[in-house]
């Protein structure tokens, strides 16, 4: 069970950061502006501790120059009790023997501390120099970084405007006011396919009509010259039974009257089949 809740956190943990890494490739800006607050923060801290130590140089400072006048008073009363050790008055030469026992020891205190004080104050001074460049150098790589962003947001602008540009020449673009512009161009495409279609179509039904005229003047030429050929056996049959009373010699005329007859029938068929055979449109 608890293998279970590893894979699922594990899962959520990972769909986050892909998503996260996706923002922030979509907003640069705004992971820079976060390092530059951290390492502004982080410069920040620094300064306060370099201060620190700043102030507590200009402390020891203060103490080693009051030990030394310290000294330097100790060893001048030192020398008058030196001289009056000397002296004739014994009672004053015990005194200032004494007292100059009592300037010994505080002079060697005072030896030791200005040693003890110099060696600190000159550690503190060596740190505050060693991190002042630190800071400078911080600081340096704070403004570095800043015009890094800089430069990596308006290169980031610039690939976006490219991608979006290629987008558009390739018909692609993601964008609302293209995708209109798009639309509106593939609608006047079909618009203007519809218009062809139709004026083709007018193009052919016009085709039909005269097709259909064409057709009906064929048909009444042909029924014009059978209504001729009509009249014209009507006549030959007329012909052909007055030479019948005349005799055998015009029977063999009316026989070559009827083969005529027959050869002009069969050739208007003929013309006939011939004029359907024709082309619909001329």
């Amino acid at each position: 069970m608890a293998n279970i809740f590893v894979r699922f956190w594990r899962y959520m943990t990972g769909w986050m950061h892909d998503g996260l890494s996706k923002a922030e490739a979509e907003r640069p800006d705004i992971v820079y502006k976060q390092a530059i607050e951290d390492q502004t923060q982080r410069y920040q801290q620094m300064e306060e501790a370099v201060s620190g130590l700043v102030a507590n140089r200009a402390r020891l400072d203060e103490d080693l120059k009051k030990a030394e006048n310290s000294l330097i008073e100790v060893r001048s009363t030192m020398e008058h009790a030196i001289i009056n050790a000397q002296g004739s008055d014994k009672e004053a030469a015990e005194e200032a023997i004494l007292v100059g026992s009592m300037l010994q020891e505080e002079e060697e205190k005072l030896v030791q501390r200005i040693y003890q004080l110099t060696e600190s104050r000159d550690s503190v001074r060596a740190q505050v120099e060693n991190y002042q460049e630190k800071l400078v150098e911080f600081r340096h790589s704070i403004n570095q970084l800043q015009t890094e962003r800089d430069e990596a947001v308006a290169q980031a602008r610039v690939d976006k405007q490219t991608i979006e540009l290629n987008r558009q020449l390739q018909g692609m673009s993601t964008e609302s006011d293209m995708q209109s512009l798009n639309e509106l161009r593939n609608n006047l495409g079909r618009l203007r396919a519809q218009a062809t279609m139709s004026e083709e179509m007018q193009s052919e039904s016009l085709d039909a009509r005269v097709r259909k005229y064409k057709n009906a003047v064929r048909s009444d030429a042909a029924k014009a010259k059978f209504l001729q050929r009509v009249e014209e056996s009507k006549a030959l049959e007329a012909g052909t039974a007055g030479e019948n009373e005349s005799g055998s010699a015009g029977e063999s005329a009316s026989l070559s009257a009827r083969e005529r007859f027959l050869e002009r029938v069969e050739g208007s068929s003929k013309d006939s089949e011939k004029g359907s055979d024709l082309p619909a449109k001329e």
